[in-house]
C-alpha cells in the first residue's frame, strides 16, 4: 500500500442482472451446514470464522448471496462496494477480492462464494469499524473506546433492506475530518497517475529569491504539481515562487520564510508514494476512535505540536504545544479535564528527579535555591534542610526524597495546569520557557504538554462558571497562591498523533513522523494483509 499505481487494472465485472427471490433452498442449506462443520470449511480460508458460522446458524444456513447458481443483487452491490475500499486507504487485494471476479453464473462452487463473500463482508466491516491494526500495538497507552456494533446483525439487516454494500461502507467513521482526508487521498492518487513528483538536484542551500538554475527549475515543477505554484516554467526564483515556498512550508509545519533550507528540502524530498501511505495510516487512526469525541472537547496533536478546543465541529481555539522528547514520548490516550489549577506547585516526578535534577544538583548545589525547590522526606512528606542531604551519596537507586517546586514565575508548570486524571502523570500546563513556541519542531518536554495560551484555554473551559469570570481568574493568578478550580462539567481530551490532517481552510497538512509511529503503523498494516 502507498506506492503510486503504474497502471489501472480492469475493474471486476459484476453486471450479471438481477434474479428474483425464490423460496428457501433446503439442499443449499444442507450443503452450507456440512461445509461449515468441516475443519477450515473445506479449504476456504476465512478470517472471521466464528462470525460466519453464527451468521449462517441464525439464518438456518440459508444462502445469502446466491440463488439458482447466480449471485443476488445484494452480492453485486457488495462486490461493487468492495472495489471502493481504496477510498478508505484499504487495498481490495488484501481481502482476496480477485478470487471473486466473475461474469455471469457463479463459478464452480456457489457454497465457496457464499462463505468467501460473507467472510469478506464481516472482515472488512470489522476493519472499517475498529481498524485493521490493534492500536495498542502502536500505542501501548491507548485508552479510547472503539466503535462497536453487532456486525452479524448489521449484515442480516442490510440484506433484508437490499443494501449490504452501502451498509458496509457506512461503517467507516462519520467524522468530517475522515472524509476530508479521503478527498486528499483521492487527489494525491490522481497526481500519482501522472507520475512521481520531480526531485531537486543536490545544491547548496538555502535557495532564495534571485537564485537560478536547474534546482530552481525542479523546485518550480515540484510545487506546481501540488498547486502551490501556477507557472512551473523557467528557472528563476522570483516573488511568486517565494510565496509558493511559504505556502508549502505552512502546510508542513515549517516557518514560512520563503527560503528552501534543509528542513524544507527534507519535506520536499518525501515521495508521492510515501505521502499516500502517510494519509492511509492516518485514515486508520481515525478508525480507532470513538464515534463521539464529545460535543466540546480538547484535541492534542502530538506530531503537529498543536492543541485545539473543538465545539461541535468548529475549532474555536488553536495554539502551539511543546510535547515529549523522542526518549520521553507523550503517550496517546483519552481522559477528561476536570479542573484548572492556578499557580500550581510542581511535584517533580521521581524519574525526572533522579535522572535530570540529581546530576545537576551534584554539579551545582545552588540548583536547589536557584530553582526554588523544596526537599521532602519520601516517607513522611516532611520538609528537609537541603544542606543536611548527602547529595554525593545519592543515586538513581537510592534517593529517599521528593522534590517540589513552589509556585512562582520560574515554576516549570508556569501559572496554569489542567487537571486530567491518567496513569501516565501527563497533563497540559503553562511554561516559563516561552521561546520554545517559536521553534518549528517542539518535542522538548519530559512527556507533558506545554501550551502556548494556557490562560485563554482556561478561560474557555471555565466559560459559564458563575463565579470564575476572566477578571476574577486573573486576580487570583496575581495573588500567587495555589488554587484548584473544578470545571462546571468535565471536558473530554484526546491526546492523539496525526501526521496528516486537513486544516480549517481545507488544505492538507503534513507533518514529520517525530516518534516513528507512522513507520510502525505502516509495517503493521503491511504485515497484517490478508489476515483480517
Amino acid at each position: 500500500m502507498g506506492e503510486p499505481p503504474t497502471e489501472q487494472d480492469d475493474p471486476p465485472r459484476f453486471d450479471v442482472g438481477s434474479v428474483p427471490p425464490i423460496p428457501d433452498d433446503p439442499e443449499a442449506a444442507r450443503r452450507l451446514a456440512a461445509r461449515l462443520a468441516e475443519p477450515g470449511a473445506a479449504g476456504v480460508v476465512m478470517h472471521s470464522t466464528e462470525a460466519v458460522r453464527r451468521f449462517y446458524r441464525e439464518r438456518d444456513h440459508q444462502p445469502a448471496w446466491t440463488r439458482q447458481q447466480r449471485p443476488t443483487p445484494g452480492a453485486i452491490d457488495t462486490l461493487r462496494a468492495l472495489t471502493r475500499l481504496p477510498e478508505h486507504g484499504l487495498d481490495p487485494a488484501d481481502y482476496e477480492l480477485e478470487a471473486l471476479r466473475f461474469d455471469g453464473p457463479v463459478p464452480d462452487d456457489p457454497i465457496e462464494l457464499e462463505l468467501r463473500l460473507t467472510d469478506m463482508w464481516l472482515t472488512v466491516g470489522a476493519h472499517m469499524l475498529r481498524g485493521r491494526v490493534d492500536p495498542v500495538r502502536i500505542h501501548p497507552a491507548w485508552s479510547a473506546a472503539a466503535r462497536t456494533t453487532d456486525l452479524v446483525e448489521a449484515l442480516e439487516r442490510s440484506l433484508a433492506q437490499g443494501t449490504p454494500g452501502e451498509a458496509l461502507l457506512s461503517l467507516a467513521p462519520a467524522h468530517p475530518e475522515y472524509a476530508a482526508l479521503q478527498q486528499a487521498l483521492a487527489e494525491l492518487r490522481l497526481q500519482a497517475a501522472e507520475g512521481p513528483w520531480p526531485k531537486l538536484p543536490r545544491v547548496t542551500l538555502p535557495l532564495a529569491e534571485g537564485s537560478t538554475g536547474p534546482a530552481v527549475a525542479a523546485l518550480r515543477a515540484r510545487l506546481a504539481r501540488t498547486d502551490e505554484l501556477a507557472d512551473p516554467t523557467g528557472d528563476q526564483f522570483d516573488a511568486e515562487l517565494a510565496a509558493a515556498v511559504r505556502h508549502f512550508q505552512g502546510r508542513h509545519g515549517l516557518e514560512p520564510t520563503g527560503l528552501v533550507d534543509a528542513a524544507t528540502r527534507r519535506a520536499l524530498e518525501v515521495s508521492l508514494g510515501d505521502r499516500i501511505a502517510q494519509i492511509e495510516a492516518n485514515l486508520e487512526r481515525w478508525r480507532w476512535l470513538p464515534e463521539d469525541l464529545g460535543r466540546r472537547h480538547v484535541r492534542v496533536n502530538i506530531a503537529a505540536f498543536m492543541v485545539v478546543l473543538v465545539e461541535g465541529h468548529e475549532h474555536v481555539l488553536t495554539m502551539k504545544a511543546v510535547v515529549g522528547k523522542r526518549y520521553r514520548k507523550t503517550p496517546v490516550f483519552s481522559t477528561t479535564i476536570q479542573a484548572v489549577t492556578i499557580n500550581p506547585r510542581w511535584m517533580v516526578p521521581p524519574k525526572l528527579a533522579v535522572q535530570d535534577l540529581l546530576p545537576e544538583i551534584k554539579r551545582d548545589p545552588t540548583t536547589i535555591e536557584r530553582k526554588h525547590l523544596r526537599v521532602l522526606d519520601a516517607r513522611t512528606g516532611a520538609v528537609v534542610d537541603p544542606a543536611s542531604v548527602p547529595w554525593s551519596k545519592l543515586s538513581t537507586r537510592h534517593f529517599p526524597y521528593l522534590l517540589r517546586q513552589d509556585p512562582g514565575p520560574d515554576n516549570a508548570l508556569g501559572r496554569f495546569k489542567l487537571v486530567m486524571p491518567n496513569d501516565y502523570d501527563v497533563y497540559l500546563h503553562d511554561t516559563p520557557k516561552r521561546h520554545l513556541f517559536a521553534e518549528d519542531r517542539r518535542d522538548r518536554s519530559s512527556g507533558c504538554v506545554r501550551i502556548q495560551h494556557p490562560r485563554d484555554l482556561s478561560v474557555a473551559l471555565l466559560a459559564g462558571h458563575p463565579k470564575w469570570t476572566p477578571a476574577r481568574l486573573d486576580a487570583a493568578v496575581a495573588e500567587g497562591r495555589e488554587l484548584t478550580i473544578r470545571l462546571p462539567e468535565p471536558v473530554p481530551i484526546h491526546i492523539l498523533y496525526w501526521t496528516a490532517f486537513v486544516d480549517d481552510e481545507g488544505h492538507l497538512q503534513l507533518r514529520e513522523d517525530i516518534y516513528g509511529r507512522d513507520a510502525a503503523l505502516r509495517a503493521a498494516l503491511a504485515e497484517g494483509r490478508g489476515r483480517g
